[in-house]
């Protein structure tokens, strides 16, 4: 017979007497209200606005422009705030541009004639120009962040590590993610590619010439990698396309600390398309101390070799992606792709463009043609048909997300191959909860993290709902104890990411502490071009909050703006809570609201742009 507490007796009888006196008891009347309100502060009677952009880089990183042309190209274009934000280095203060020398990787492009000479660097005085330019980096060797108000600078890869050393650095430091949609994907993809075990001899292909090669066909204009190891380390080497048409080697050394070792990133727009859906042979050579690009068997361009004889790093090698996978991966069909021990001739990889078979197949380490049946068999190696010495080196294709096999269409190709593989990067409707839980965990953990990009003006429009979502999860699951303000920001390299994305603050001066408080406090909004509604985008014509105003003892909250100088109809006000759209029009009772919502924001849609508040916290209070 089981013995039973009387403890347990008693704490029973009690809990059985509390619940009834509490069914018995009326449950209290609850509604939302309004509990943080970013823009209570702001004066709106003042007519002035401090347009800013916190992400620009220079000549200094990888701008295309010394620092005080781009200091000019926002003055003149009525920015009053403007934070340069090299990557991993502080361009600052601009009364110091002189003293300041351009990056190599500048020189690089320079001599390429990618660029205007990035030297002659001449002062700029913000007082003078009636600007404010806080000092910031770009935070990249993790996840990239945007550190702004301080002039900390940090060489560690573990984010968590980088951003105590800012809170530690500088009372004043303030931080936001950059372009999210860029690095969790590559973390949270599944494969979609071809992996390949790095064997010692694959990992010793950099120890001194080699060949790296590939046949592909794809219109998509993003960057595309069509094998390598990227993102694991250092110690890489990388074949792909990148964004603007242009093609890259990227030969990464494993310890680039020492003296004449650096990175090899030879890239160029070739001059004819890559991506116009034809097919296209491309390789890469190391010969003789230089780097060399083919395109179609002939040259396109070379570069001294800089990165010097090291092992490739990480456990594998893959066809159609690399280790970060994601939006990385190639979009597209694949080919004939090989490896080399050696560098090939000319000749050799004229040849080759021609879909000939090469009769020399000395130090041939890979070779993948795809011609066996292996689509009926999920978890079935692709061939490696390479002459490795311990090969051969069989790619693994197994998960729901496996490249399909596909027939090549190419006359040339068929010479030596039949079948080709179709790979295609995940397409994400939603970020993950895996992706979710990492990003709730900084937010958590670093209080001086306060924002997040929600359009980034060079990254793919596919990107920008991503990054949205990702903004709307994290106020569903944090609000209102702990906002996370939303940016746009141009990260301006070219000028072609120009003036597209920013920020407005809603104040009669740029005063820098009023201006840091303004950012730490959400009280700005932010404004985007990347994504409009009519049929040009235009900063003109993208709408500008005239005024906020949250009546507590109603429950209304009221935006009202202007396109133009005319107040925008109603219908281009959109209200979203809990990632769902919830209202349309400029004014929103908050007792419409689900009574678990934490939050509300509101987007306003111009026919040049779109414009966006701060995220009200929202909370359940017991009606008294």
């Amino acid at each position: 017979m089981k013995l039973v507490s009387p403890y347990i007796k008693e704490f029973t009888a009690l809990f059985v007497v509390a619940t009834t006196l509490s069914a018995c008891q009326p449950s209290p009347e609850t509604r939302l209200e309004v509990v943080l309100n970013p823009y209570q502060e702001v004066d709106w009677s003042v007519s002035e606005r401090q347009k800013a952009n916190f992400h620009t880089h220079t000549t200094q990183s990888d701008g295309h422009y010394v620092p005080h042309k781009v200091v000019d190209m926002y003055h003149d274009q009525g920015y009053s705030v403007l934070a340069l934000t090299d990557h991993d280095h502080v361009t600052w203060p601009w009364t110091e541009f002189e003293s300041m020398e351009a990056s190599e990787l500048a020189w690089e492009r320079y001599q390429r004639g990618d660029i205007e000479r990035p030297d002659g660097y001449e002062n700029r005085d913000p007082d003078l120009l009636g600007m404010f330019g806080p000092p910031g980096n770009e935070l990249s060797r993790n996840h990239h962040t945007i550190s702004l108000f301080s002039e900390f600078e940090a060489p560690l890869e573990d984010l968590h590590g980088v951003l105590d050393e800012l809170n530690a650095f500088s009372s004043q430091g303030l931080a936001m993610l950059a372009h999210p949609t860029m690095h969790w994907p590559s973390w949270f993809a599944p494969q979609v590619g071809v992996r390949v075990p790095l064997s010692p001899e694959i990992r010793e292909v950099t120890l001194g010439d080699f060949t790296i090669e590939s046949w592909f066909r794809t219109q998509d204009i993003g960057r595309n990698i069509l094998m390598g190891n990227g993102g694991s380390s250092d110690g890489v080497l990388n074949l792909e396309l990148h964004t603007d048409n242009h093609i890259r080697v990227y030969v990464d050394p494993a310890n680039d600390d020492l003296v004449g070792i650096e990175t090899t990133d030879l890239s160029i727009d070739p001059g004819v398309p890559v991506t116009d859906g034809q097919w296209h042979h491309l390789a890469a050579v190391r010969r003789g101390g230089e780097v060399i690009l083919y395109l179609n068997g002939e040259e396109v361009s070379r570069t001294d070799d800089t990165a010097g004889n090291y092992e490739l790093l990480a456990e594998s090698f893959y066809l159609g992606q690399d280790h970060r996978g994601g939006d990385l991966a190639f979009h597209g069909d694949l080919d004939d792709m090989r490896l080399w021990s050696r560098a090939l001739t000319s000749q050799e990889l004229l040849s080759r463009a021609k879909g000939e078979i090469l009769n020399n197949r000395d130090n041939l380490l890979l070779e993948f043609l795809f011609e066996e049946d292996w689509q009926s068999d999920r978890n079935q190696m692709i061939m490696d048909t390479g002459e490795g010495v311990s090969g051969p080196y069989n790619g693994d294709i197994s998960g729901d997300y496996a490249p399909k096999q596909t027939t090549n269409s190419s006359p040339l190709l068929q010479q030596s191959s039949n079948q080709a593989i179709s790979v295609a990067p995940v397409e994400w409707e939603r970020v993950p909860d895996d992706a979710l839980a990492m990003y709730l965990d900084l937010y958590q953990r670093h209080r001086h993290l306060v924002a997040m990009e929600v359009h980034n003006g060079t990254r793919p429009i596919d990107e920008h709902p991503l990054d949205k979502n990702l903004w709307d999860r994290l106020l569903s699951s944090m609000m209102p104890d702990r906002p996370i303000w939303g940016t746009a920001t141009d990260d301006m390299h070219t000028m072609q990411h120009f003036a597209g994305d920013w920020v407005e603050f809603p104040m009669d001066d740029n005063d820098p502490e009023k201006l840091r408080q303004a950012f730490l406090d959400g009280a700005f909004y932010f404004s985007s071009v990347s994504l409009y509604r009519g049929e040009e985008p235009s900063e003109e014509f993208t709408p500008d909050i005239v005024e906020v105003d949250v009546d507590s003892e109603s429950g209304i909250i009221r935006v009202l703006a202007s396109e133009n100088g005319i107040p925008v109809r109603e219908d281009a006000y959109v209200w979203v809570s809990m990632e769902e759209i919830v209202h349309t029009g400029s004014e929103l009772d908050i007792s419409t609201l689900d009574k678990g919502a934490t939050y509300v924001r509101a987007e306003i849609h111009g026919s040049g742009g779109t414009t966006y508040t701060q995220p009200f916290g929202l909370r359940q209070l017991e009606i008294q």
